[in-house]
């Protein structure tokens, strides 16, 4: 084999490596723009859990208020478990604010 002929061996190799070289980057890149992609779709879905999170709690916390025994009668709340059982988490929140005034007024 002359000199020419090795020549272009090594640019026939060289011309194959640079073709493998980009088929493998280019689909190393696309798996990190799909991941990218993913990553941020997951940040937007957290993001809006936690803002519904949020609503929810606020909403709680406004019928919290609003809820007294005569009103859970009149929302026909028949089951007794049930009404218990908001009646105890009611009692509870009535109970824990009462300690966290108390705690506020020993600051």
């Amino acid at each position: 084999m002359d000199s020419k002929e090795i020549e272009s061996k090594v640019k026939e190799i060289g011309k194959k490596v640079a073709e493998v070289s980009k088929s493998a980057f280019d689909k190393a890149s696309d798996k990190v723009q799909d991941f990218t992609d993913k990553s941020i779709l997951k940040i937007d879905i957290k993001k809006l859990q936690v803002k519904q999170n949020e609503l929810y709690k606020n909403l709680g916390e406004i019928v919290s208020k609003l809820l007294s025994e005569e009103i859970i009668n009149q929302l026909g709340i028949d089951n007794p478990a049930e009404k218990e059982n908001i009646l105890s988490i009611q009692n509870e929140i009535i109970e824990l604010e009462k300690q966290i005034l108390q705690k506020q007024s020993e600051l």
